[in-house]
């Protein structure tokens, strides 16, 4: 993946978390994970104290953030887990944990496995998720830099189609919503936020899910 665009990736990606973290229950799940590990109220103020913490923290602590992920309908991945212990661990979100250099984004989840039907061989396969956001693009760079971990999965001679569900219910509110004014959709006074991100907080997806919907309904009018 080229800088620039996992770059792109990164900012995709923070626009979702800007879009949820202060809402009332992102912060309440911040704060009992906090409670529960024995961190500050709000978090540390120095990536020092951080990290003296950090390396304390027993393995329940993973699945803590995993249960928070679940419950606020987020990908369970590399990229949402670095981000939201680091979202737990201070409110000004330090960031103390190492950016790897392998292409990491928010939209896709990677799960490595074991294969019996492979081990003889001495193959693996990996078992890949596709979150809601993701783009072509993302697909075709993973492809690109994972290619040699997939191909022995070809030795089961099996393909497997990928689909988004489409959710009528949803397609409906986000048009219906974009005909309201921001302070309608909830803006504070003052606050410079776009409509694709007020509209993503009353629905329940991603902005940029919003911003595809009104694109394609705008593109059909035409």
């Amino acid at each position: 993946m080229k800088g620039d665009h996992r770059q792109a990736d990164d900012e995709r990606g923070r626009k979702l978390l800007d879009s949820l973290y202060y809402g009332t229950k992102f912060q309440d799940g911040l704060r009992k994970i906090r409670h529960d590990f024995n961190i500050p109220e709000n978090g540390f103020s120095n990536g020092k104290q951080i990290r003296c913490h950090y390396g304390k923290l027993l393995v329940g602590f993973l699945q803590a953030i995993s249960d928070f992920l679940l419950e606020q309908r987020l990908p369970d991945n590399e990229w949402w887990r670095r981000e939201i212990i680091e979202c737990v661990f201070s409110e000004k979100r330090i960031q103390f944990l190492p950016r790897t250099a392998l292409p990491v984004s928010p939209f896709i989840g990677i799960i490595k496995r074991s294969n019996p039907r492979l081990s003889l061989k001495g193959g693996s396969y990996v078992d890949v998720r596709f979150y809601e956001g993701v783009s072509q693009r993302d697909i075709i760079n993973f492809v690109k830099h994972y290619g040699a971990l997939t191909k022995p999965a070809a030795l089961l001679g099996t393909k497997q189609r990928i689909r988004k569900i489409f959710n009528e219910g949803r397609y409906k509110k986000i048009l219906n919503n974009w005909s309201k004014s921001k302070e309608e959709l909830g803006a504070m006074p003052g606050e410079k936020v776009t409509k694709e991100i007020l509209i993503s907080r009353k629905v329940g997806t991603s902005p940029e899910n919003v911003s595809r919907i009104n694109y394609r309904k705008r593109k059909s009018k035409r």
